[in-house]
């Protein structure tokens, strides 16, 4: 696991593309859009191809395998919640930031979910499980206004 595998645990809206028909690696949700971020430590690309608007091109979501939260995530959140504790509020600080780290990389399910465009594309991602439901929900919306 390298940093930027951890950084994009703290961010929500993260998509990490793993394989299909557009390109690997970090993706964001923005609204309805999918910005490609070449790295996790530039600006988002304003390229056309590193965009995919998903608004109304969802025709199906898949979950594929659910991960719980492996054991050096959830060191590394503690890690990082007792030093950003201890740098705020010292030795007491450390302690409730190793809790709070736990509880928020602790609880991480990841998502390997194959995503069917309406144009024929088709994508394996992992995302958190709150990206899921927003990705579910676009698709939703859509189909209930399409007439039966």
């Amino acid at each position: 696991m390298v940093a930027e595998d951890i950084l994009y645990r703290f961010d929500p809206r993260k998509i990490r593309v793993m394989s299909g028909d557009i390109a690997e690696g970090y993706w964001e949700l923005r609204g309805c859009v999918m910005n490609r971020a070449a790295d996790l430590f530039k600006e988002i690309s304003s390229d056309p191809a590193s965009l995919l608007d998903l608004d109304q091109q969802i025709a199906s979501i898949e979950i594929q395998t659910v991960e719980e939260a492996n054991k050096a995530c959830n060191l590394a959140g503690v890690g990082i919640g007792a030093l950003a504790g201890f740098r705020i509020l010292g030795p007491l600080g450390a302690i409730a930031g190793a809790v709070i780290g736990q509880s928020l990389m602790g609880n991480c399910a990841e998502l390997k979910v194959e995503v069917e465009l309406k144009d024929g594309r088709k994508f394996v991602a992992q995302m958190d499980k709150n990206i899921h439901k927003r990705l579910k929900a676009i698709a939703a919306r859509h189909a209930s206004e399409q007439p039966s």
